[in-house]
C-alpha cells in the first residue's frame, strides 16, 4: 500500500496537479500529534528569541506584526499547555482574534519528529529524487479567514497536514494568473473564484500541490493548526556552493592594485581587471580545497535528504562494548578527496585520513546488521574508527547501546 500511494503521488501528481490524500493514502504519511508539534514549535520560538535565527511571522487582520516588538509572550510558551491554550491566552491578553502565526523549520528541534519526516521523505525520494534546493517545514496557526499575504506562489512542491480543525486551499493555474495579474498577492479574489479549484483536508489527511500553483489558504475564521512539508524546486545547493567559493575567494590573499586617480581613463576601462578576477575564480574552482567544499556540501545535503537545518549533534560517549545500529534510511556517505576521506551522515560531516580500511569501516556500518565497536577496531586503527563512529552517533544516524 505504501509503495502504491507514493507511486501515485510521485508519478501521477507530483508537479502536475493538486490532490487530497485521505483514507488508505493518508496512512503512509508522517503522523504528528498537536502535542508533539506544539513542543517543537515552542523550542523553535525559544531559539528565535535567543538567537533570531528562525523565521517567525505574526499577522493581525492581514498586517504583519514584528514579534520582537510585541514581546515574547505574544508567541507560544510551554505554560500555554498546547495550541488551544495559546489561542485563548493571546485572544485574552493581546486581543488577537483575526490572526495568523507562521513558523518555519521547527523540525530541527525534535529529533524524533525529524526522523519520522526523513523516513517519509526517503520513500518519496525514490520517485521524485532528493531536492537540489532544500526541504523545510512550517506551521500555520490562527483564526484567520485567508492567508494574510494573499494569493501567492512559491517554488515549493508542498504537503500540508491539519492537526487542529481543517485546512482549505484554493488554487489557480499559472496561465490564468498571468492573464489576470490583479490576482497576485490580493485578498480580494471573489471575482476570480470561478477559475479556481479548492481542496479541504481534515485531521489525518493532507493536501498536496505543485510549485507552479498560485494558492491561498481559506477558513471560516475558526481556530486551526496545520503543518507543512516543503520540497523546494531549484538549484539551491549549487548556489550555496558557489557562495562558499566566493567567500573563499574573498578570504584569499591577492596583490594590491593601483587605483587610477581622477576620472575614469581608457586604461581603467580595459578588461584587465575582469580577466584577473576570472583567473582567480578559475584557480579557486580548480583547487582541491574547493573540490572538498563541494563534496562536503553535497554529502551533507544528500545525507540529510535535502534538509539544510538538522537537529543539533548528540553529545554522547561510545564505550568499546557498544553495539551500533543504523537507523534507516540514514547511512554514511563518503568521498575520497585530496584532503582525506569526507564522510557525512544526517547532515553532519567530518574529514578523516583516507585509507581503504576507513572505507571498510564505513561499508561495515552501512550494513543492516548491528556491529560492536570493538569489532570495527579490527578493521582500522582506533583513532580513525573513533572519529567515524563519533560522526555516526552524534549525527543521530546511528544508535549506540552497551551490551
Amino acid at each position: 500500500m505504501s509503495a502504491d500511494v507514493l507511486a501515485r503521488l510521485g508519478r501521477d501528481c507530483w508537479e502536475h496537479r493538486a490532490t487530497l490524500l485521505d483514507g488508505d493514502q493518508a496512512r503512509v504519511l508522517p503522523s504528528i500529534t498537536d502535542a508533539e508539534l506544539f513542543a517543537a514549535v515552542v523550542a523553535c520560538v525559544d531559539d528565535f528569541w535567543r538567537h533570531r535565527r528562525q523565521r517567525v511571522r505574526l499577522y493581525q487582520a492581514g498586517a504583519e506584526i514584528d514579534p520582537r516588538s510585541a514581546g515574547r509572550s505574544c508567541l507560544p510558551q510551554r505554560d500555554d499547555d498546547g495550541f488551544w491554550g495559546y489561542h485563548r491566552r493571546v485572544g485574552r491578553d493581546f486581543g488577537l482574534h483575526d490572526y495568523a502565526l507562521v513558523i518555519a523549520d521547527w523540525h530541527q528541534f525534535d529529533r524524533t519528529l525529524w526522523d519520522r519526516l526523513v523516513g517519509f521523505v526517503a520513500q518519496l525520494a525514490e520517485w521524485v529524487g532528493i531536492s537540489h534546493s532544500r526541504m523545510d517545514t512550517q506551521v500555520f496557526l490562527g483564526a484567520y479567514r485567508a492567508t494574510p499575504f494573499g494569493v501567492h506562489v512559491d517554488p515549493v512542491s508542498a504537503l500540508h497536514f491539519p492537526v487542529i480543525g481543517t485546512k482549505t486551499m484554493r488554487f489557480w493555474d499559472a496561465a490564468f494568473v498571468a492573464a489576470h495579474p490583479d490576482l497576485q498577492r490580493t485578498l480580494e479574489y471573489d471575482r476570480f473564484v470561478h477559475a479556481s479549484s479548492m481542496i479541504t483536508a481534515r485531521c489525518g489527511e493532507a493536501i498536496y500541490w505543485p510549485s507552479e500553483f498560485w494558492h491561498v489558504g481559506e477558513s471560516d475564521g475558526s481556530f486551526s493548526v496545520a503543518w507543512g512539508l516543503g520540497y523546494w524546486i531549484g538549484d539551491g545547493i549549487r548556489d550555496a556552493v558557489l557562495a562558499g567559493a566566493m567567500r573563499r575567494l574573498g578570504d584569499a590573499p591577492r596583490p594590491s592594485r593601483r587605483v587610477l586617480p581622477g576620472a575614469l581613463s581608457d586604461a581603467a576601462l580595459t578588461p584587465v581587471l575582469v580577466d584577473e578576477l576570472l583567473d582567480e575564480l578559475r584557480a579557486v574552482a580548480a583547487s582541491g580545497a574547493f573540490r572538498q567544499l563541494v563534496a562536503q556540501s553535497w554529502l551533507e545535503h544528500y545525507s540529510a535528504f535535502g534538509f539544510p537545518r538538522v537537529p543539533p549533534p548528540i553529545e554522547v560517549a561510545v564505550p568499546r562494548d557498544s553495539v551500533l545500529r543504523r537507523k534507516p534510511p540514514f547511512r554514511l556517505l563518503a568521498s575520497s578527496e585530496d584532503s582525506g576521506l569526507v564522510i557525512a551522515a544526517a547532515g553532519c560531516s567530518r574529514i578523516v585520513p583516507d585509507a581503504p580500511a576507513a572505507r571498510g569501516v564505513v561499508d561495515r556500518l552501512n550494513q543492516d546488521a548491528p556491529v560492536v565497536l570493538a569489532a570495527l577496531e579490527a578493521i582500522d586503527e582506533p583513532g580513525r574508527v573513533g572519529a567515524i563512529v563519533d560522526l555516526a552517533v552524534s549525527s543521530g544516524a546511528f544508535t549506540a547501546e552497551q551490551t
